[in-house]
């Protein structure tokens, strides 16, 4: 019996130029074009997977392990390192990830959620909270400070959101 690897290349815009290539226990599987997917068939056990673009471009190598009849699907991801959440000690460059889950986020390995992402969780609850305070409180210095909190926790999420925004979609002609 035997196992399958697929993977699957992201749609982002980001590194959407060129073929990605896609090599499986050292041996070329193919290319993959933006939002396309490569299956290989291989034998139970450990297997050794990595995306590369061109030099600079190269995704760790994955050591997946499969069984038998088992179908795993990886997704190849350019990310840029200039986004807040994700951090690679080894490499100042953008590299390609690739993950079981198709997210970026903790691509760097870490666990729970981005900084930023908490961030701007945080700062829409403190918003929507002191929007209903401003509402509910009689005039006054506290409807007052309600809404001056919740203009500027609508300003700085409304920041961290564009911020997020062009990491994502910068292009790499960009710099």
């Amino acid at each position: 019996m035997s196992a399958k690897i697929t993977v699957v290349r992201a749609a982002e815009l980001r590194g959407r130029h060129g073929t990605y290539d896609v090599t499986v226990d050292g041996s070329s599987v193919g290319a993959l074009k933006r939002s396309e997917s490569l299956t290989r068939e291989v034998a139970g056990g450990e297997h050794d997977v990595v995306v590369t673009r061109d030099d600079k471009h190269t995704s760790p190598h994955l050591a997946v392990d499969v069984a038998d009849g088992e179908h795993l699907t990886l997704y190849a991801s350019l990310i840029s390192e200039r986004a807040a959440y994700v951090r690679s000690p080894t490499r100042p460059s953008d590299h390609i990830v690739l993950t079981t889950d198709g997210s970026l986020n903790n691509a760097d390995g870490t666990t729970g959620a981005p900084r930023e992402a908490r961030a701007r969780v945080t700062l829409t609850v403190l918003g929507l909270l002191a929007l209903v305070a401003g509402f509910v409180a009689p005039s006054g210095p506290l409807k007052h400070t309600a809404f001056v909190v919740f203009t500027v926790a609508t300003a700085v999420g409304f920041y961290l959101t564009v911020r997020h925004m062009r990491h994502l979609y910068r292009s790499p002609r960009d710099g």
